[in-house]
């Protein structure tokens, strides 16, 4: 049976790439493996392996999920990295969520999930942009590089199911299914 790695995704304007711009100077050359602008997205819930029946019925089920959801503006507007500041593995942009609707749709997604088969996500949600990877080894510049943002407003207007396709120079994405939230 095949077998897609895929998540499920609010895709971001490729001009959010500008976050990784200003950043990137501020980090050794090959240190970072930057996340390139076409490829920038908010993971609601990420899948791992999925099988054919499975991809089949989160198509079916994602169109209810956005169908109970306006669509919105979410900020950006920090900076910061997983696990922390000494020892960065990941390099984000925090998403804001002071009227809980993100937090809303991300708990539809995750209920939805959990009806096709998947166990109930343990980590607590934390809304951001993955914006590059720190390679093993690597040490964080000494100046100042996470923090505050200025603030990016950006839409809200649809949740995905993609595919994210492993290949040498980085993470291919494949849209397999768009729902548009409602206007």
């Amino acid at each position: 049976m095949p077998v897609k790695r895929a998540f499920v995704a609010i895709r971001l304007p490729a001009v959010l790439g500008k976050l990784s711009d200003a950043m990137r100077p501020l980090w050794p050359a090959p240190g970072v493996a930057w996340v390139p602008p076409e490829n920038l997205h908010l993971t609601l819930r990420f899948l791992g392996a999925a099988e054919d029946a499975q991809i089949a019925a989160l198509r079916q089920g994602l169109p209810a999920v956005a169908a109970r959801h306006e669509a919105f503006t979410a900020t950006i507007e920090r900076s910061g990295c997983f696990p922390n500041r000494r020892r960065p593995k990941v390099i984000w942009a925090g998403v804001a969520d002071e009227d809980g609707r993100l937090g809303a749709l991300q708990q539809d997604v995750e209920a939805m999930v959990c009806a096709a088969g998947w166990a109930r996500e343990e980590r607590a949600f934390r809304p951001h942009v993955t914006l590059g990877r720190v390679r093993a080894g690597v040490r964080p510049p000494s100046s100042k590089w996470s923090g505050d943002l200025p603030r990016l407003q950006v839409p809200v207007e649809a949740v995905e199911l993609i595919e994210s396709v492993l290949k040498p120079p980085g993470a291919a994405h494949r849209p397999l299914h768009r729902a548009v939230l409602t206007l």
